[in-house]
């Protein structure tokens, strides 16, 4: 089987693919822009590179093989190196390597490796036929200047009072009306409406539980030649239950009867505690964890291998705040939209 032709099929669902102790072939996706002249927007991209700093087994390769076309481990592993030591030494050799829908690779003459991506059109791309996207100016409908209407004004004195009178009389009349509406709604509140009649209301909105002692449930001092023989334990016990019971006689406390609070009381809801990781690595070898793990190290990061599964996930960070974790991904997301990410709640 060439290896070569897999490379393609693995990009279309994964980002990275990597040939062990050379690089990697790493997706990156470029968004939708709108162009310097305000009428387009450029389609968004998908571009190939090929990143020669990660060069560890991200196991792409090898569980694509034990997946896909039934390998076991161990011969997807000899299959997976011996690949990947006939591309070093094309590379050596000044030989190009082609990749079928992904692109050549090449050695340079001072040792650095180039990568010369395919055409979209052949390779596998989620963007290919995408085109520009034309932006029609909207256009608002010209609404017209409205002239108000004219009023009707008396020209004789007589008719000029008439119209006053006519006038004040009609407004009169609105207001009485207005004002009989008014006080038939008061009414029909206070007498419709169980909170406004007051008139039932026989107790005070706040009342005062008062709790008093029953001065027979104090404790009785028993007699000081059966506390003899009895137990000190015992005699401790009835002296603080009868001091707590003489400072208690008489106690006001003040009770807040809410009807509407007690009606929509709910319990509140215990979060349950977890710890969230933040994840940058999984990996079924503890080898390659551990590889990963020095490289987080000599970055400033805390790592720690978490094994579950049956495999071995390197956690960057963690919280015991979900929130903040979900900041804090999106935070590396940004600066890093190569990386892959993401969270684990445990």
């Amino acid at each position: 089987m060439e290896l070569q032709k897999l490379i393609k099929l693995i990009l279309a669902t994964n980002k990275f693919v990597s040939l062990p102790s050379i690089g990697s072939f790493v997706v990156t996706y470029k968004p939708a822009q709108l162009l310097a002249d305000g009428q387009k927007f450029e389609p968004p991209k998908e571009f190939i590179r090929f990143d020669t700093s990660r060069k560890f087994n991200d196991e792409a390769l090898e569980n694509t093989l034990v997946d896909s076309y039934g390998f076991s481990k161990t011969d997807s592993q000899e299959a997976v190196k011996h690949f990947v030591t006939e591309v070093e030494q094309q590379l050596e050799q000044g030989k190009s390597v082609f990749f079928d829908g992904v692109g050549t690779l090449s050695k340079g003459s001072d040792g650095s490796i180039a990568f010369s991506a395919e055409d979209e059109s052949s390779r596998v791309s989620s963007t290919y036929g995408l085109t520009e996207i034309s932006l029609e100016p909207i256009k608002t409908p010209y609404k017209g200047v409205t002239v108000p209407a004219k009023q009707h004004v008396p020209s004789s004195p007589k008719a000029a009072s008439a119209y006053n009178a006519k006038r004040y009389g009609r407004a009169f009349y609105v207001g009485i009306i207005s004002g009989v509406l008014a006080l038939l709604a008061v009414a029909a509140s206070f007498l419709l409406i169980p909170e406004f009649r007051f008139w039932n209301d026989t107790k005070p909105a706040q009342t005062i539980a008062q709790v008093l002692v029953d001065d027979t449930a104090s404790v009785a001092i028993t007699d000081t030649a059966q506390l003899a023989h009895g137990d000190t334990a015992t005699l401790e016990n009835d002296s603080l239950a009868e001091q707590y019971t003489q400072q208690d006689e008489k106690v006001l406390l003040p009770v807040d009867l809410d009807k509407k609070a007690a009606l929509y009381y709910e319990e509140p809801v215990m979060q349950e505690s977890k710890t969230f990781y933040i994840i940058s690595g999984s990996f079924e070898r503890m080898e390659n964890a551990q590889i990963h793990l020095k490289k987080l190290e000599a970055k400033g990061f805390r790592p720690e291998i978490l094994k579950s599964n049956g495999s071995y996930r390197v956690a960057m960070l963690k919280y015991t705040d979900r929130n903040r974790a979900l900041r804090e991904l999106e935070r590396l997301r940004k600066e890093k939209p190569n990386e892959s990410v993401w969270l684990l709640g445990l």
